[in-house]
């Protein structure tokens, strides 16, 4: 594609994007972070001011920094990512409320646990609003249930056991709906429910 399109293409930026979410899936993070930064300057000048596909990406570029351990350099990208989201007319809620958990667990990890909580809290409220009990794409339960793990896990950090099972039991009820009463999700959750008590 490089040689058809010279200089930046949206052909090739979206290539580089794929590859970039490849690269994470296979846990090659730094070379994931690599396209995605490549593609994130290729839509930033194909796609001046607020672009939906630039937040996105922003996000993408956010987790990969948190997944190599670079707290601070996530957060800046999530906060960026959130600014965008709230300029833009075309909002998808369940990337929003995916933004939320995100920065909740950059503040988790830069100590500031209450913070972390409100994002949390928001993540919550928006993935209840999105997928009530009754929604037909089941899978998607799976953010909501990681949302109630974490303000669970922050409930204990802040030294709230009380709070924190009643999350960790509701996140356990999400996880055996999901995964049929077994896996790593159900397991974390019995266990927090144990350290709770």
């Amino acid at each position: 594609l490089q040689k058809l399109h010279k200089g930046t293409h949206a052909d090739i930026a979206e290539l580089l994007h794929n590859i970039g979410d490849t690269c994470m899936d296979l846990y090659q993070i730094k070379e994931g972070l690599g396209c995605y930064q490549q593609a994130l300057l290729m839509y930033q000048h194909l796609y001046r001011g607020n672009h939906f596909v630039i937040a996105r990406l922003l996000d993408k570029v956010g987790a990969a920094y948190m997944e190599l351990g670079q707290t601070k350099e996530a957060l800046k990208y999530f906060k960026e990512t959130l600014t965008l989201f709230r300029e833009s007319d075309r909002c998808d809620h369940a990337a929003v409320a995916t933004l939320l958990t995100h920065l909740g667990s950059a503040y988790r990890g830069l100590g500031d646990f209450e913070k972390g909580l409100g994002y949390y809290q928001q993540a919550l409220v928006m993935f209840q609003n999105l997928y009530d009990g009754n929604h037909p794409a089941i899978a998607n339960l799976i953010p909501m249930g990681k949302s109630l793990y974490n303000l669970a896990n922050t409930y204990m950090e802040l030294g709230y056991p009380d709070e924190a099972l009643k999350y960790f039991t509701d996140a356990l009820g999400i996880f055996k709906t999901l995964y049929d009463k077994s896996g790593p999700d159900v397991a974390s959750s019995y266990y927090g429910i144990g350290v709770a008590y």
